[in-house]
C-alpha cells in the first residue's frame, strides 16, 4: 500500500493552482446504462460472483495488447466488457455512489482528528479544490 507522508515528496512541484472550467459544458440529457454490445463470441465470466477472479484478471495489463475488435467500443478487452456486464449493471446497490465530491466543510465540522489530519494533507498538496469540485458527472463514464 502506498502512503503519502505528511512531509510529502519535496521534489514534486505544487501545480494545482486554479481550475479553468471554460472548456466544460453541462450535459442534462437523460441516459441509461446499456449492456455491452460485443460482436465476438466469448465466454461470459460473472465477476460479481468471484472477486478472486477480478483480482486475477486485474493483475494482467490490458494495454499490453491491442484493443480487441469485436468488443463493445467502450471497452478494451473481454474482461472490461464482462466486468461491466456482470458486476456494474446488475448491482442492487449501485457501484457508483451519489457523492461525487468531498464536502470539506462537513468533514471539518465533525472535529475528528482523522478528518482534520486528512484535510491538512489535502490542503498541503493543494488537492482540496480538486477533491471538492462539484459537477454533474456522467454516471456511465464512471461505470
Amino acid at each position: 500500500m502506498f502512503t503519502i507522508s505528511l512531509r510529502g515528496c519535496p521534489s514534486t512541484r505544487l501545480h494545482i493552482v486554479e481550475f479553468d472550467d471554460s472548456y466544460m459544458r453541462d450535459n442534462t440529457d437523460e441516459f441509461e446504462l446499456k449492456a455491452p454490445n460485443d460482436t465476438i463470441d466469448h465466454p461470459l465470466v460473472n465477476y460479481a460472483a468471484s472477486w478472486k477472479a477480478v483480482e486475477e484478471a486485474r493483475e494482467m495489463d490490458p494495454y499490453a495488447h491491442n484493443k480487441i475488435s469485436g468488443v463493445d467500443y467502450r471497452f478494451w478487452n473481454v474482461f472490461h466488457s464482462n466486468f461491466y456486464d456482470t458486476a456494474i449493471l446488475p448491482a442492487r446497490r449501485g457501484k457508483i455512489c451519489e457523492m461525487h465530491f468531498i464536502d470539506f466543510d462537513a468533514m471539518h465540522a465533525k472535529e475528528e482528528p482523522d478528518f482534520d489530519a486528512t484535510i491538512k494533507v489535502c490542503d498541503k498538496f493543494e488537492l482540496s479544490t480538486l477533491m471538492s469540485f462539484q459537477y454533474n458527472w456522467n454516471r456511465e463514464i464512471l461505470c
